[in-house]
Parts: structure tokens; C-alpha cells; sequence
């Protein structure tokens, strides 16, 4: 069973995203890295939306009995303290967060994508 999986790290100093996934066409496990930075305002805007949609306030409930369940967790550290919220695994996001949760998540993505777009194209 192939391993499918993204992970995106941001911080102020350098930000990386590793993918893994199947090629169906070339029916191989390939493997994808890539390092990039973010200006100022680009920090600055990911984090008015963590505020905007008050991550800390995203509730969580858990699940056992829950098999096989991929989904999207995210740390946010704040003043040395890390700060969790998952829909992945046993943990699931209250359907009253889970909009604010999913905004969070495609901003996260969306910056991603972009840098991703503009490194390739130089």
C-alpha cells in the first residue's frame, strides 16, 4: 500500500512542503520537496487569518473505534507553546469550528500552491 501524504511547514525563517503520492502513469511512489520563504506581508496576512477564524477556539472532539482515517492537522506555535487542532485519525472537528477550520486549511493551501506556481515557473 503506497504511503499518500502532504506536509506543509511555514515559519517566519523558511517554509517547506513534502508531498508523496502515486503516479498512476508511471506507476511509481514519487516524491516531492520544496523549500521557499515568505515576505512580511505575506506572514502578516496568514496570521490575520488565524486570528479571524480563532484557532485557538477550533473545538475537537474524539472518536475511537476509527480506522484507517487520513484528514489535515495543524500546529501553530505561539510563545514556545504548540497549539493543535486536527480532522485526521480519532480527532474530528466540531461541525460549529468546522468552517472556520476549512478557511484556515485552503489558506494555508492557496499560499502554498502559489509559491509552489512561482518557483516553478522561474
Amino acid at each position: 500500500m503506497s504511503q499518500n501524504y502532504s506536509r506543509i511547514y511555514i515559519s517566519k525563517d523558511s517554509c517547506k512542503y513534502d508531498r508523496s503520492y502515486y503516479d498512476q502513469e508511471a506507476k511509481e511512489q514519487k516524491k516531492e520537496h520544496v523549500t521557499y520563504s515568505l515576505n512580511t506581508e505575506e506572514f502578516a496576512q496568514l496570521y490575520k487569518v488565524f486570528k479571524k477564524y480563532q484557532f485557538l477556539k477550533i473545538q475537537v472532539r474524539k472518536e475511537e473505534n476509527v480506522y484507517d482515517r487520513g484528514g489535515t492537522s495543524i500546529t501553530l506555535m505561539i510563545d514556545g507553546k504548540n497549539h493543535s487542532k486536527a480532522n485526521a485519525g480519532l480527532s474530528f472537528v466540531k461541525k460549529g469550528s468546522l468552517k472556520n477550520f476549512q478557511a484556515i486549511v485552503n489558506a494555508i493551501s492557496q499560499l502554498n500552491a502559489s509559491k509552489i506556481k512561482n518557483l516553478k515557473q522561474q
